[in-house]
């Protein structure tokens, strides 16, 4: 046999040789495809079940929805529908406060000499029954009156106070303001002879000034000094004063 011959085998049997790996490859491929094909109907298959059927679930809610209302006509329940809330009196407590009468509120009741109620922002300007307290439009858009309060005597490191303004039907014309934590000031009065602590320009926000302008309302304070409740009301007469900005 020739060298040339013998070259052609060679390169035949490299030929096919290469054509036997191509095909294997493209063999290993196809293998691969399939198995990525089964693996993602496997998925997609676990997906579709663990899906929740909202059709279903809907009907479900509808069917028991449906039983309800007939579960309601048959006892005779309707739903009846929620009243509108009061602000100013949306909680038990403020109905219980609310209950004490027209006559409740000036009976027998007698201010403590030891908690003073006054007005002013800057200075404690002392008030008595039927004085005018003025409404101030405030730089946010609602009205306030000015409270100042004075405890002779005392300089409380704890306490807790609280602010009510109600009408003669004991119903509340602003939310009621409390404070736990807002430093008293010392004073004393030479005038009077006393001394004590003070606390200046607390604010009764009024949201309705229709409701108070040109009216009586009563001033409620109390303050809880040492165990001690102390208590004091004063009824003004509410009018228009300067805007606050």
């Amino acid at each position: 046999m020739s060298d040339q011959n013998l070259a052609k085998q060679r390169v035949n049997k490299q030929r096919v040789n290469k054509q036997r790996v191509n095909k294997q490859r493209v063999n290993k491929r196809r293998v691969n495809v399939w198995s990525a094909l089964i693996i993602l109907m496997v998925l997609l298959h676990l997906a579709v079940a663990c899906t929740p059927n909202s059709t279903e679930s809907s009907n479900s809610n509808e069917l028991q929805s449906t039983d309800i209302q007939e579960a309601d006509l048959d006892t005779g329940v309707i739903d009846a529908p929620m009243k509108e809330m009061d602000p100013l009196n949306d909680s038990p407590e403020s109905s219980e406060e609310t209950s004490e009468s027209e006559t409740e509120l000036n009976q027998n009741f007698e201010s403590s000499p030891y908690l003073l109620i006054g007005k002013g922002n800057r200075d404690f300007i002392a008030m008595d029954d039927g004085e005018v307290s003025t409404l101030h439009r405030g730089c946010q858009g609602a009205q306030h009156l000015w409270v100042s309060l004075r405890l002779p005597m005392h300089a409380p490191d704890a306490y807790a106070l609280e602010l009510q303004l109600v009408d003669e039907q004991n119903e509340l014309l602003a939310p009621p303001f409390t404070l736990t934590e807002e430093f008293w000031l010392a004073y004393e009065d030479s005038n009077e002879g006393t001394m004590g602590s003070e606390i200046i320009g607390l604010t009764l926000v009024i949201f309705d000034p229709t409701r108070v302008v040109g009216n009586e309302a009563l001033v409620k304070a109390k303050v809880t000094v040492d165990d001690q409740v102390l208590e004091s009301r004063v009824w003004v007469e509410v009018q228009w004063g300067a805007d606050a900005c």
